[in-house]
């Protein structure tokens, strides 16, 4: 240093005097600024803003305290003490807030900031969404949100703070000291955390704070404001923990995708879905107030039948404030038939939105048809009951013959003929305009039932399986379709036959089991066999083909079974390719632990019929060839695969799919239509009646006295095909 001080010295001094000697002239004279000191800078810029700055941290400080203190004696809570009215994610928050020092995330000073308001909003509209929003704490938010805003009115005043000059030469010695760069980001915390910890009485911090004074003159506001602090403290907690457990109820708890290997591998269920929590908090942490809602919405089921579950769910539940409907007495439904109970059907479909019941019809005065076009403009123009002559008059220059003919509400109509084979296709009976029990009873079933059953399917998709593909295969078993989605649209839909409801008492269990029901499950296609043989597994075989031997020695041989040899010496029964293939022409494997497929079959006839449940738990396929060509096609080997040419030559050929295509199998009881119709389905494995039953254990008892609890009104029709006691296949 003294060195570098004489060379400076040596430079200001002595450079004139030799410039002189050389010259012979006197150089003018320079003024040499001092060199900056960056430390001064900072402490001089700091100034104006110290006492704004000191303010902010003190309440800053003493909330982020509070919210330490209280997750820390929560955390030591059990917890289950806990789940009921306590922070359940304690355990997790305690690590979130104590990695950032108890940094606030939705709250200020005057309570909830925007984030924290936008994430009440999304808690005190769970029930939207059928969750209760009861245990997301928003009563008690809302009484933490009111006392704080009585103590700030309260607030105790805060006194300006101004630094002298020797307080001013102290902090930028301290910094000096302490080795703070002005020029970190994090300096200007350090300086204030380090003036307001020393104002805490007793503290170590006390003793090194920069600025005693300051310090002592805050004191008295930081103890004032403690009081609120702790209130800031579990308002930031409470709405932090509602946050998660509205997560967790929405999302986060669904682990249907991992399997029990998975999950240990992943630490337990537990750790999984804490992980997701944590992720979830962060994405929260850091939205914009208007992103809140995003982040949310991003935890919502995402395939289009959840939102318009919801929406269906709106326009029942307005019915039913309405009154909901009256129970129909069934009757013939002939064609111009007439009686007063045809008032009530006409009545009872209007509800629903199936029957418009129009004031007039139209016809030409010679009873002739009217086109289409025409019919539609004069609808339009009888809008207005009143004047109905003079308005189709008016639109109707070039149909003079236009004449209008009330309707009868007590007969039947073609209007009501088209209303009632609506509703007979929306809840799977055949579309023919037809009486039948089942339609009586389905007509009857109570509006609060169908609102039961759009609040089960819409837990059901919280529980499902897909999480947001764009491209997948869905299969709805109740439906008794499925669906090839691409880029998040329909690219396909086609029936499917899927297993047969025939159940048996297990004898160790006590319960009802359906042993051909199709599992749901997710799984991915794997590769798809054209020409198919079939391989009988043991349990088909005792069941359906013994008996055939039984009665015929040569019954394999005639229908194209033979005897094989597999690994480790067994032999196994195969029936070879062909048109009488149970498998018929194509099948599509997915691997998962049912050994369930897709497959073509050769008994079409079953899908003229729109109840499918009929195989022993495979998914049988109405387009198989189709489905074929579209799922190559869309993996990219078109080119080089000529399904058909295939398929007629015989020749059995395994396409192995090399792009990856997630396969759903579920149960959905209720579906909503492109035109917004509900669509009530078979509950065919009573898994809608279990539910809603007091006592679903009890539900699945098969002893004695407990049948007729499995006894439920379902919509469908219960026809059956032909040959379904002889069909063998899977």
């Amino acid at each position: 240093m003294q060195y570098m001080l004489f060379h400076y010295a040596t430079r200001v001094f002595f450079l004139p005097l030799l410039l002189l000697v050389c010259c012979g002239e006197p150089p003018a004279v320079i003024d040499v600024p001092p060199p900056l000191e960056p430390t001064r800078v900072f402490v001089e810029a700091l100034l104006p803003q110290i006492d704004g700055e000191l303010r902010r941290r003190v309440e800053t400080k003493a909330a982020a305290d509070a919210v330490i203190d209280y997750v820390g004696v929560e955390a030591e809570r059990p917890f289950r003490s806990r789940v009921d009215g306590g922070l359940r994610y304690a355990n997790i928050l305690i690590k979130i807030y104590g990695e950032t020092d108890g940094e606030k995330v939705f709250t200020h000073a005057g309570g909830l900031n925007g984030r924290g308001r936008a994430l009440l909003d999304v808690l005190v509209d769970a029930d939207h969404h059928l969750l209760d929003n009861s245990a997301f704490h928003i009563a008690r938010i809302n009484k933490l949100t009111e006392q704080i805003g009585q103590l700030t009115a309260e607030d105790a005043l805060w006194q300006p703070i101004g630094l002298e000059p020797a307080e001013a030469e102290a902090l930028v010695n301290w910094l000096i000291e302490q080795r703070l760069s002005p020029d970190d980001p994090k300096t200007l915390k350090k300086v204030l955390d380090a003036i307001v910890e020393g104002s805490k009485k007793g503290s170590k911090s006390e003793k090194i704070t920069p600025l005693p004074r300051v310090s002592e003159a805050i004191r008295d506001f930081f103890e004032a404001f403690s009081k609120k602090a702790r209130l800031l403290g579990e308002l930031e907690l409470r709405i932090a923990d509602g946050a998660m457990r509205y997560a967790r109820d929405m999302k986060h708890g669904n682990l249907k995708r991992f399997n029990w290997t998975e999950l240990r591998d992943a630490g337990g269920s537990a750790t999984v879905t804490l992980n997701r929590l944590e992720q979830t908090f962060g994405e929260l942490a850091g939205a914009d107030d208007d992103d809140v809602g995003k982040v949310f919405a991003g935890l919502l089921p995402q395939h289009p039948q959840y939102k318009r579950l919801l929406e269906a769910r709106e326009r029942y539940r307005a019915i039913a404030a309405k009154g909901g409907w009256q129970s129909v007495r069934p009757m013939p439904l002939d064609p111009g038939s007439r009686s007063p109970r045809v008032r009530e059907l006409r009545e009872r479909l209007a509800i629903e939105g199936y029957h418009s019941q129009p004031a007039a019809e139209l016809v030409h005065h010679d009873d002739a048809p009217l086109s289409a076009a025409v019919v539609d403009e004069a609808l339009e123009a009888m809008a207005n009951e009143e004047h109905v002559e003079e308005q189709i008059e008016q639109v109707l220059l070039d149909e003079p013959k236009i004449k209008t003919k009330a309707l009868d509400p007590d007969v039947i109509d073609p209007s009501l003929l088209d209303a009632i084979k609506a509703y007979q296709e929306t809840h799977q009976f055949r579309a023919d305009g037809k009486s039948s029990p089942g339609f009586w009873a389905s007509l009857n079933v109570p509006i609060a039932r169908r609102i039961a059953q759009i609040d089960l399917n819409l837990e059901r998709w919280r529980e499902s399986y897909y999480d947001g593909e764009s491209d997948f295969i869905f299969i709805n078993v109740a439906d008794f379709h499925a669906e090839v989605w691409r880029d998040h649209k329909r690219a396909m839909r086609f029936k499917v036959v899927v297993g047969n409801n025939n159940r048996v008492c297990d004898a160790k269990t006590g319960k009802w089991n359906y042993t051909n029901a199709t599992p749901v499950q997710y799984s991915t296609l794997d590769h798809l066999i054209l020409n198919p043989s079939w391989y009988v597994p043991p349990r088909l075989f005792e069941e359906a083909l013994r008996p055939k031997m039984g009665k015929n020695p040569k019954w394999l041989e005639q229908n194209g079974y033979e005897q094989i040899r597999v690994k480790g010496g067994k032999t196994a029964l195969r029936q070879k390719p062909g048109p009488d293939n149970a498998l018929g022409l194509v099948k599509f494997i997915f691997p998962n632990p049912h050994n369930t497929y897709m497959h073509d079959t050769p008994q079409k006839h079953y899908f003229d019929f729109p109840v499918r449940g009929y195989s022993f738990g495979c998914v049988r396929v109405h387009t198989p060839v189709e489905l074929a060509k579209y799922l190559i096609a869309y993996d990219g080997q078109d080119s080089e695969i000529d399904v058909d040419e295939h398929v007629s030559s015989g020749r059995t050929r395994m396409v192995k799919m090399q792009r990856e295509l997630p396969v759903f199998t579920e149960y959905y009881t209720v579906r909503i239509d492109d035109d917004g119709r509900a669509h009530f389905l078979a509950d065919l494995y009573r898994k809608d009646a279990r539910r809603m039953s007091d006592n679903p254990e009890e539900f699945d008892s098969c002893k004695v006295g407990t049948r007729r609890r499995m006894d439920n009104v379902a919509d469908a029709s219960n026809e059956a095909p032909a040959g379904v006691s002889s069909d063998l296949g899977p």
